[in-house]
């Protein structure tokens, strides 16, 4: 798969060309990016722009509470490719001799190029346990599909291993991450431990690769020169009022129609502000808002609430939310500043 190709967000057509039967997959349930943690699946099968089945996936020994229309997000890492996708469940099987769940056929593919030995810089706190019983906290410093590098108070012999729990931001826990411990520093303040991830732990390659192509996209890998909003409204009209909008400002603009494909974006393209519409097809637009507002990753992103000027219930406490709330588009230049100005730098 080369680089151009490794780097597209795929149609619906091409989503078959990075399934495997067989195949490890992290399925994680609801919107809210780093909210809910991933679960482990794999893939079963597949009806081409129709549905897919999953190996229904578990909290331990007991299978994932499921529901219709339950939205999800699901990752796999296929030929030097981390691949995801937004979708919903339509039904399941409650029998342990036949577990398996259907999803819809997404309408976008994100797929994003990636290395197995390429590292990202990190501070991630982290605990981890010997096979001794010793206990430990530490800060990861660097990550890759295969390994990291820990900081901690600790010492531990080569080839020592270790489970290891931490949380990647914007994805979500994992926990008892088998490793191996393969070079030891004491030289400096720290000890400093270069582990390397045991085999036989896909779904862990799978969450590590798209944290990386997070961290690539924020710095290197699908930068624009140009500062990026996204809007998520599911008239054409509207999106392309904000596009030429935003446009004239400088600002590149990405467009979702839908709230599981905006959420997603958001997660992986990072923009300076988000624009979304009062009315979406699956959630309501003020609660998609306060969803993404209460997420510590979100915190200071700007948001712009807009539309519904006829409606009468208000946006009470929308101020407080620090959710700026336009009732038209009218206003276009308008919430244009709002979104330059709360990034500006100050002087």
């Amino acid at each position: 798969m080369n680089e151009k190709k490794a780097n597209e967000m795929a149609n619906e057509n091409d989503l078959s060309e990075f399934l495997q039967v067989g195949s490890a997959a992290l399925f994680q349930p609801g919107l809210q990016p780093g909210g809910a943690p991933s679960i482990r699946t794999s893939i079963l099968g597949w009806k081409t722009k129709s549905y897919l089945f999953l190996d229904r996936p578990r909290l331990r020994d007991r299978f994932l509470p499921l529901a219709e229309g339950m939205t999800c997000v699901v990752r796999f890492v296929r030929e030097g490719a981390a691949c995801g996708f937004a979708s919903a469940v339509i039904d399941w099987s409650n029998f342990e001799s036949d577990s398996w769940c259907r999803i819809a056929w997404p309408e976008e593919v994100h797929s994003v190029g990636f290395r197995r030995h390429q590292r990202v810089e990190t501070n991630i706190p982290c605990t981890f346990s010997g096979e001794d019983g010793r206990t430990g906290n530490g800060e990861i410093r660097d990550i890759s599909v295969g390994g990291c590098r820990i900081a901690g108070d600790m010492v531990f012999d080569k080839d020592t291993r270790l489970k290891l729990s931490f949380i990647l931001p914007g994805c979500g826990p994992l926990q008892d991450v088998e490793a191996i411990v393969r070079r030891v520093d004491t030289s400096g303040a720290s000890t400093c431990l270069g582990c390397e991830f045991a085999e036989g732990q896909a779904h862990i390659g799978s969450e590590i690769a798209f944290f990386i192509t997070c961290k690539r996209t924020a710095s290197d890998g699908m930068v624009s020169d140009r500062p990026r909003v996204l809007v998520i409204d599911q008239s054409h009209a509207n999106r392309g009022l904000l596009w030429r909008a935003f446009d004239a400002r400088g600002c590149e603009v990405i467009t979702a129609n839908s709230t599981v494909d905006g959420i997603f974006r958001l997660q992986l393209l990072h923009p300076i502000g988000l624009l979304v519409s009062r009315t979406l097809p699956d959630m309501q637009g003020l609660d998609v808002c306060r969803l993404i507002r209460a997420n510590k990753s979100f915190e200071s992103l700007p948001i712009v609430l807009y539309g519904a000027e006829d409606d009468t219930s208000g946006t009470p406490g929308l101020h407080a939310e620090r959710i700026h709330y336009f009732p038209s588009l009218q206003a276009s230049g308008a919430i244009c500043d709002a979104i330059m100005q709360a990034t500006a730098t100050p002087e």
